[in-house]
């Protein structure tokens, strides 16, 4: 496992084919930063006297085996990891977050920045800025202010305060909220969907064939909808429910083809 303690600069981790951990460091005061071993625990830890304009200099770059679990807690950091690891868990006040891919998933806290997260479950939360999720199973968001991104998941949860949230494949039971944002998701195949938004229009995906139940609430937003009539669902059949409100927004139910 890897803990690391840096308040500013830039962390790298990279996980590799290999059975030690190498950390390098350089730019000011790298000869500054402890590094120490416990067990099968690395900590890394840039003392908090180097908060001034040398630490800003600082960049970090750790090399560890594949499917290692990694902790990190920052200030003012910027961090990116490479490669497959275990479990992630990263805590930064500000700074951009980059990371590709965790077997055990994603927890990650931000105050400000922002989030990308490659392939593996993702509980993100974030003050401000924008989270792009490529794949997962389970998505669950929520962003003070800040749009929001997700490829591919079964079952999502997303909450932004203001901006817009976008859904690639929702596969499963999906909850999505933007108080003054627009909401769009391209494909819906199954489950219990909850869309709801004060200010935004909405814009939903539905895939050909699948019984529909839909439910909708708005006080001045209008309805479109192309949906072929498909009748109640057979037994052990696939359906959607949705659940559907806005305030002043629109809202579009768009069919989509079977691929």
């Amino acid at each position: 496992m890897l803990v690391v303690d840096q308040r500013t600069g830039t962390l790298e981790v990279v996980a590799t084919d290999t059975t030690v951990t190498r950390v390098v460091a350089d730019g000011n005061a790298a000869e500054q930063l402890q590094v120490r071993q416990e067990g099968g625990t690395v900590f890394v830890r840039q003392p908090s006297g180097l908060l001034g304009k040398t630490g800003r200099q600082l960049r970090v770059r750790v090399e560890l085996p594949t499917r290692s679990n990694v902790r990190v807690q920052a200030a003012s950091t910027d961090v990116r990891t490479t490669g497959l690891l275990g479990t992630v868990a990263v805590e930064t006040g500000s700074g951009e977050v980059s990371l590709e891919a965790a077997e055990g998933g994603f927890e990650v806290r931000a105050g400000s920045g922002n989030v990308r997260l490659g392939r593996g479950d993702a509980h993100v939360r974030s003050g401000s800025g924008d989270v792009w999720i490529g794949e997962a199973d389970v998505v669950a968001c929520s962003v003070g202010s800040g749009d929001v991104s997700v490829d591919q998941a079964r079952d999502i949860g997303v909450k932004s305060g203001s901006g817009d949230v976008r859904i690639g494949r929702a596969q499963g039971n999906t909850r999505l909220h933007s108080s003054s944002g627009d909401v769009s998701v391209e494909e819906l195949w199954r489950g219990e969907v909850h869309v709801s938004t004060a200010s935004g229009d909405v814009r939903l995906g539905i895939a050909a064939g699948v019984p529909v139940w839909v439910e909708v609430d708005t006080v001045t937003g209008d309805l479109q909808s192309d949906l072929a009539e498909r009748g109640r669902p057979g037994e052990g059949q696939e359906y959607l429910a949705l659940h559907l409100r806005t305030v002043s927004g629109d809202i579009v139910l768009k069919e989509f083809s079977l691929r």
